[in-house]
């Protein structure tokens, strides 16, 4: 069991730092010599300010509200989510090899959540599956390389 409040504060407090980040991401833009007011990061800061003002209001709101208990099943499996999700991105940023790191990320996943060893072979084809589409998607009609 967890409190509502609490929860709802770390959130909006993580949605916060996040914004921060975003603003500073839109801030080192390049900006284009238009000849207008609006450069490059104008809509992406304003959008940044626009969340943090959000979150602000939220948080007060959430002073007022009557706390409760929230129950949270499944914790193991969630954090596991999580140090997967992590090493997932770290391997992505340190060892490359995208398509081989999703391929291993979604089997992994697939398997922890559903653990069953005849759904092997299942497991193996959805998560080629899913990377081939991805491959196909942006590697192939829109020319992202990853």
């Amino acid at each position: 069991m967890m409190s509502a409040n609490k929860a709802s504060f770390v959130v909006l407090t993580m949605l916060c730092v996040l914004a921060v980040l975003y603003f500073m991401a839109a801030d080192a833009l390049p900006e284009q010599q238009t000849g207008g007011p609006v450069g490059s990061g104008y809509f992406p800061k304003l959008l940044a300010v626009l969340l943090m003002m959000l979150c602000v209001g939220s948080i007060f709101q959430t002073f007022k509200k009557e706390d409760k208990k929230i129950p949270i099943p499944n914790v193991k499996l969630m954090l596991l989510t999580l140090g997967l999700t992590i090493l997932y991105l770290w391997s992505w940023n340190n060892i490359g090899f995208f398509y081989v790191n999703t391929f291993l990320y979604l089997f992994a996943l697939l398997t922890f959540y559903k653990r069953s060893r005849s759904h092997i072979w299942i497991h193996i084809a959805v998560a080629l599956t899913m990377t081939a589409f991805i491959y196909v998607v942006f590697g192939r009609l829109l020319y992202i390389q990853f």
